[in-house]
């Protein structure tokens, strides 16, 4: 019985001293800036709502990163309170709503949308034409 606590104990301290790995966006995940265009059949959209969310999902450290479209259908994307998102793949979703009337249905899940993209230090900024 002993052994056993004095074997509990240790592992709880080097659990302790360990700590636990920190990945995603609250880790040492590289930031990238992103701002891009959504514009709808060649027009600019404003008012929509871009979504990026990583194809790669640890329920963890899950956090999408969004931006909204200015009238020139420009936008920015953050993730929580800190410019662009992690470098990686993301599936991409887009919403708007007018009055009580949800558009864009058929592009608000971003796995479903057909939509995605690499964001990287080197990437050009994305233009998205929805139909």
């Amino acid at each position: 019985m002993r052994n056993l606590l004095l074997l509990s104990a240790l592992t709880c301290a080097l659990i302790a001293a360990v700590g636990c790995p920190k990945s995603g966006p609250s880790g040492k995940a590289k930031f990238v800036p992103v701002e891009g265009v959504v514009t709808i059949n060649g027009e600019p959209a404003a008012g929509v709502q871009v979504t990026f969310r990583p194809k790669q999902v640890d329920p963890r450290t899950l956090e999408e990163s969004l931006g909204t479209t200015d009238a020139e259908g420009k936008f920015t994307i953050k993730t929580g309170e800190k410019d662009g998102c992690p470098e990686g793949e993301y599936f991409i979703g887009f919403s708007k709503v007018e009055g009580t009337e949800q558009l864009l249905m058929q592009y608000c899940r971003p796995i479903d949308s057909g939509f995605s993209v690499t964001v990287s230090a080197s990437m050009e900024s994305p233009t998205f034409d929805l139909k």
